[in-house]
């Protein structure tokens, strides 16, 4: 294959559409769909003569993108996350991109084995990755384990900080142009690239009245990268590599997660530096930090830090009160769908995510027994709801036996699977 363009590739390959078909089919959720109104389970059932037909576009030029669907996360505070939702044949060839031009970004910005970075990163893209060493981990593991070590090193205090409204702040023209491109061996498929940030979005009433002004702006104006996008992730760490690199250059400890970072010092006064320079940094992207005392940036010593919903307390890492407080929100809306089936479904997707990400923290803690009281409590719900008679002792058992783990049991079985 090599000699063929980015574009043969892409276009005359059947295995990349394939493989990026497998990994979008085994990553996205099985309720999500684009303005088409495809699922993935409409789209499974006829994959083949669907890729078929999608490679056959893109070999003839008459593939584009479709409009994206508006979609809202809530957060806390009553604040919403705005999403933009492809179809899945765009999501695909997205997702195809990513995995050509993805090893070249690398080469070019080492993304894969930068210090800073934690996100979006695979365990088999990782130079030095060993299993018994936490300290070559990525992910929220790999970002609280580098916590962990420069505390014990004397780093006792910290920069916590966030970056303002950072996806929709990107200059798409300047990461494209002067950082996507020219790390590519051709340009034969910059203009597709180009035109998968330049889909306009399809809002319902319902959740237009949810979003602010900024965010239904940032939906209008084409800038920045859409949340929800398969090369967004990519692209962001693409865009702040000169961040994690002039900060690295100046001495500072940075562990950064997306838009979420800590700048780790031995002082008080460092920290206040690092947030000075870390706002000039940041600055010269177009991009702001909020001020300190604000909520989301803050000066304080590393012993009292909660980062990426963990919390560091002698040495042992604990789920913060807040990500069991946000969980049990979630709970609380079940039943949220008509059938059984989908909301079960959906409740252990809750609880898988919640192994996956927090596998390696104590699950002996009161939280825990709060927690699935209320993984219960949503499950006799659900049963009620749908006219069949709640079991009178809901334990592991019964809710094994419902297709669904309590959150303490889901850690141990992830913890066993890996």
């Amino acid at each position: 294959m090599s000699g063929r363009t980015l574009f043969q590739r892409l276009s005359e390959d059947p295995r990349v559409i394939h493989d990026a078909w497998h990994e979008v089919n085994r990553n996205a959720r099985s309720l999500s769909h684009g303005i088409d109104e495809v699922r993935l389970n409409d789209y499974s059932a006829h994959a083949q003569t669907r890729l078929a037909k999608l490679r056959l576009k893109i070999k003839n030029g008459t593939f584009q993108f479709k409009e994206l669907r508006a979609a809202v996360i809530p957060k806390e505070g009553g604040e919403y996350r705005a999403l933009q939702v492809a179809t899945i044949d765009d999501r695909v060839v997205q997702k195809a991109i990513e995995m050509l031009i993805r090893k070249h970004l690398n080469n070019k910005y080492n993304l894969f084995n930068n210090p800073v970075s934690y996100a979006f990163i695979r365990t088999e893209d990782i130079d030095n990755y060993d299993e018994r060493n936490p300290q070559t981990y990525k992910g929220v593991r790999g970002a609280i384990e580098k916590l962990k070590n420069y505390s014990q090193q004397g780093f006792t205090w910290c920069l916590k900080a966030d970056i303002v409204n950072f996806f929709p702040s990107i200059n798409t023209e300047k990461l494209l142009k002067t950082l996507v491109f020219p790390a590519l061996p051709d340009q034969t498929i910059n203009e597709l690239i180009t035109s998968a940030f330049k889909q306009e979005v399809q809002i319902s009433e319902a959740t237009r009245k949810v979003l602010s002004p900024e965010q239904l702006e940032a939906y209008s104006d084409h800038n920045g990268l859409p949340q929800g996008s398969i090369l967004s992730p990519l692209f962001s760490n693409v865009y702040l590599s000169s961040f994690d690199k002039n900060l690295s250059d100046r001495g500072f400890i940075v562990i950064r997660y997306v838009d979420d970072f800590l700048v780790m010092t031995k002082s008080k006064e460092d920290a206040k530096k690092a947030y000075s320079i870390a706002k000039d940094e940041l600055k010269e992207l177009g991009l702001k930090l909020y001020s300190i005392g604000h909520k989301k940036s803050s000066i304080q010593e590393t012993s009292e830090v909660t980062f990426l919903g963990v919390r560091l307390y002698q040495g042992n890492f604990f789920p913060s009160e807040k990500v069991f407080t946000k969980m049990m929100t979630k709970l609380a809306e079940y039943p949220k769908y008509k059938t059984l089936t989908k909301n079960f479904q959906s409740v252990q997707m809750l609880v898988s995510s919640w192994a996956a990400t927090y596998y390696f923290c104590s699950n002996d803690t009161a939280e825990y027994i709060r927690v699935n009281k209320a993984l219960k409590d949503a499950v006799m719900r659900t049963l009620y709801k749908s006219r069949l008679k709640p079991l009178n002792n809901l334990g592991s058992r019964e809710l094994r036996r419902l297709g669904i783990y309590q959150f303490d049991n889901a850690i141990v079985t992830y913890k066993d699977r890996k």
